[in-house]
């Protein structure tokens, strides 16, 4: 087979023009860091890194979710043990009104502390997270308690924390708040009418909303290790699926200017050798 000046010069300028290609694509890869910079560099991890990359953003939405969720039942505890800081005021004045040689004075002081306890359970019972009140059920954009009835409903809010996984984050306050404030009001008016004799049942009633707070906390901390251990778990298994992520799409910087260096290297020789195999009169004539 004959070779001709012209299948030479046309060897000559594709060898250049892959290798000017080669070049621009390990500076792209340098300028932006990644070795997937279009689909035909590598379908298959580029695949792999769209799906890593959908992992990513889902896992930290469900941290979000995490977050939320945790702070939701930090607020609540710290209510329930305000509501039992308080129904433990309530106690000690019950007890001491029970005495039965107190004046009906002291019995009306006694009961005005008390419906001033009350109140404060009310503003408990409105507690909110983020501006949403959290006894109130699914009602949580309007205040659970107004003052005379309980406007809220026993219905769950629930914060999905994982792939079809979600926990409930609220504790219902309509049994829980309005058990309290019907004990505290039996026991105002027993003092206001010099009932002390009822006040050992009222004492009974109190120690059964005690408890019912107590169990309340006990299951917002159960509830709180359980987001808690998924959140470690999910804080891991982000950071692994980020370095998946990194190892699949990333440029290895140090290969990339070794590469490109030889790359530069390869043009300059081809550059060198066909200024010898191009015929003599088109070379004088380039230059």
């Amino acid at each position: 087979m004959r070779i001709t000046p012209g299948m030479l010069r046309d060897n000559l300028l594709y060898n250049l023009n892959r290798t000017l290609a080669d070049m621009e694509k390990s500076q792209e890869m340098l300028s932006n860091g990644k070795a997937l910079t279009k689909p035909s560099d590598d379908p298959v991890k580029l695949l792999r890194a769209m799906k890593y990359r959908s992992d990513i953003t889902q896992g930290e939405q469900y941290q979000r979710n995490l977050d939320d969720g945790l702070n939701w039942l930090n607020t609540t505890d710290t209510a329930l043990g305000e509501l039992s800081d308080l129904l433990q005021r309530v106690k000690e004045l019950t007890v001491y009104g029970a005495n039965s040689s107190l004046p009906q004075e002291s019995l009306n002081s006694i009961a005005e502390e008390i419906r001033q306890i009350k109140e404060q359970v009310g503003v408990v019972a409105n507690t909110q997270f983020a501006g949403k009140y959290i006894f109130g059920g699914t009602e949580v954009d309007k205040q659970p308690w107004d003052g005379t009835a309980w406007q809220g409903n026993n219905s769950g809010v629930y914060f999905e924390i994982g792939n079809n996984i979600k926990v409930q984050v609220n504790t219902l306050g309509s049994p829980l708040f309005t058990d309290v404030i019907n004990t505290l009001d039996q026991i105002i008016n027993h003092l206001t009418a010099g009932n002390v004799s009822a006040l050992s049942s009222d004492l009974g009633s109190l120690d059964n909303n005690l408890n019912s707070v107590l169990a309340a906390r006990a299951d917002v901390g159960a509830r709180t290790n359980r987001l808690e251990l998924m959140q470690n778990r999910l804080l891991a298994q982000l950071e692994s699926e980020k370095e998946l992520l990194s190892k699949t799409e990333d440029a290895d910087i140090a290969a990339t200017i070794i590469d490109l260096k030889n790359q530069e290297n390869v043009y300059r020789s081809a550059l060198a050798v066909g200024a010898r195999i191009l015929p003599p009169t088109l070379v004088d004539f380039l230059r």
